[in-house]
């Protein structure tokens, strides 16, 4: 053994041939105030039994170097098959798991990480929940944050009955991003996903828009990660429409089809504001027309947003819903003359732009203008 144990400690299987990553994280995670055990290569399995059946947990690193060692594997069955808590730590995907561990361990959570001291930040918030705390004196190196988020997606699951506690929540970094934090109503995002593996796509991984506090159940729109062509580790240019009225939103990623709380690997927050457009402009030649007159109407400074997003100018009745037009053109230009003609009908209208034509609605408006039609050729005063 490396190192002695006072009390409950901390029993870390892997393959020495990972050593570069391992050293540095478990290193952090022992200033942190842990005590941990190391396996070693001329140690006893006496030794090492023993160790395992008086730790608090086994944080097993997972690699393809690791699973090609019996020795490890038979570290972590004996500590499986003892009822201890096993942490797995992928190193290079679940994919390295032999089909015997993958079926008990894929049940679990397990962490993910980049660079060692990643890896040290999530083991140790894993540690944190279950339980095991530092060492007086230990340095307070971890991110309150991650450890904050963590419980409070747990608490937040075991009281709305969703989480049947089997483990640590799969916790993962940046794997979703957005190409902004503020979108207009109805907008298309544009989002990145990175670090698949392909037992994410074998089990139908999805991405969806959630109200921050919203059940797994209650989503906005999701679409499912699907394989394109060969197997990918990222995806890029995946397409969700922002709701359509203003607020806070979030979008989830979910390892599995499965919706519950144990399942999302991230989540990153927006919000949908209301028209804030900038200089766009609409205006119109008049405000009285004769019925079936032509109107001009000249938008500028167009959004870019509002063009991919086939933003409109229509005719409608006055005070009519955002679905009852009576005519409308798409906006296809930064700065636009657009040419429509009055309804054959007297009456009290309004030239409308909506942000989109796929939802309209009071927070897709984004200009309008009243006009009115008379059916005589002569204009009362």
């Amino acid at each position: 053994m490396v190192k002695k144990a006072g009390g409950k400690h901390i029993f870390v299987a892997f393959a020495h041939a990972d050593k570069e990553v391992v050293i540095p994280a478990t290193e952090k995670i022992s200033e942190l105030g842990y005590t941990l055990l190391y396996n070693k290569v001329d140690a006893k399995w006496s030794e090492e039994t023993q160790a395992i059946r008086k730790c608090g947990i086994v944080i097993a690193f997972i690699s393809k170097e690791s699973m090609a060692s019996e020795y490890v594997r038979n570290e972590i069955e004996y500590a499986l098959g003892k009822k201890k808590k096993v942490l797995p730590v992928y190193l290079d995907g679940t994919e390295a798991l032999p089909t015997g561990l993958a079926l008990v361990l894929n049940t679990a959570q397990g962490v993910v990480g980049k660079s060692a001291e990643e890896i040290a930040e999530l083991i140790c918030t894993g540690l944190e929940f279950y339980g095991l705390k530092r060492k007086a004196g230990g340095k307070k190196g971890i991110s309150a944050k991650i450890f904050a988020a963590a419980a409070v997606i747990l608490i937040s699951a075991a009281a709305a009955g969703y989480l049947h506690f089997n483990g640590l929540l799969k916790i993962r970094k940046n794997l979703v991003s957005l190409s902004k934090e503020s979108y207009l109503p109805a907008e298309l995002m544009n989002i990145q996903v990175s670090d698949l593996t392909q037992k994410m796509i074998d089990d139908d991984a999805l991405i969806g828009i959630w109200d921050p506090n919203g059940k797994d159940d209650e989503y906005y729109s999701y679409t499912y990660l699907v394989r394109r062509g060969r197997a990918s580790t990222d995806f890029e240019g995946i397409k969700l429409r922002a709701p359509a009225s203003a607020g806070e939103y979030e979008v989830r990623f979910y390892s599995s089809d499965i919706l519950q709380p144990q399942n999302i690997l991230d989540r990153v927050n927006f919000s949908v504001s209301g028209n804030t457009l900038g200089a766009f402009q609409l205006s119109v030649d008049g405000s009285e027309y004769f019925s079936l007159e032509a109107i001009n109407v000249s938008v500028s400074e167009v959004p870019q947003s509002m063009l991919e997003n086939l933003a409109i100018v229509g005719i409608y009745k006055s005070g009519a819903k955002s679905s009852e037009y009576l005519t409308y053109i798409i906006i296809n230009e930064r700065n636009q003359q657009i040419g429509l003609y009055a309804p054959s009908e007297a009456g009290e209208y309004e030239i409308r732009a909506y942000s989109n034509s796929e939802v309209w609605n009071a927070d897709t408006l984004v200009a309008s203008a009243p006009i009115e039609v008379f059916a005589s050729q002569s204009v009362s005063e």
